[in-house]
């Protein structure tokens, strides 16, 4: 079996599963944060942990990935909150096993829910709904 980086695979399935755009539910899909100046709302995600569940030396078969996924959108909009973050779920949980150039998605779990509301540059409130996923990749 060739050497994989499972964050890279977990990564590149957020991308082919969430895009492009999230079928126009958000302006962009970009690993976090997103690029200076990108329109709201905007799907970010980021890696927070990993875990090599099965290996053989150096060389690793099965790893779980877990990412912050979610969608951040200013207070006010008319942004369907609830259907995104559904559609979120839909992308990455409701099928399974996906192959990828450098790896394999074999499941993706929501973990639990994430919910966070920060004060923007301009001192408007930005919302940021989604979960973390676990992500196991080969």
């Amino acid at each position: 079996m060739s050497s994989y980086d499972p964050v890279i695979v977990a990564f590149q399935h957020v991308r082919a599963r969430c895009g492009p755009d999230l079928d126009g539910r958000v302006t962009a899909v970009s690993e976090h944060p997103a690029p200076h100046g990108t329109n709201w709302p905007v799907l970010t995600y980021q890696f927070q942990a990993s875990d090599d569940s099965l290996g053989l030396g150096t060389i690793r078969y099965l790893t779980e990935v877990e990412l912050l996924v979610r969608v951040a959108f200013r207070e006010g909009t008319s942004l369907d909150v609830a259907g995104t973050v559904e559609a979120i779920d839909q992308a990455l949980v409701s099928q399974q096993c996906f192959d990828y150039e450098r790896g394999r998605i074999l499941g993706c779990v929501r973990v639990r829910p994430f919910h966070l509301t920060e004060t923007g540059d301009d001192s408007r409130p930005v919302r940021h709904r989604g979960g973390i996923y676990r992500l196991t990749v080969s």
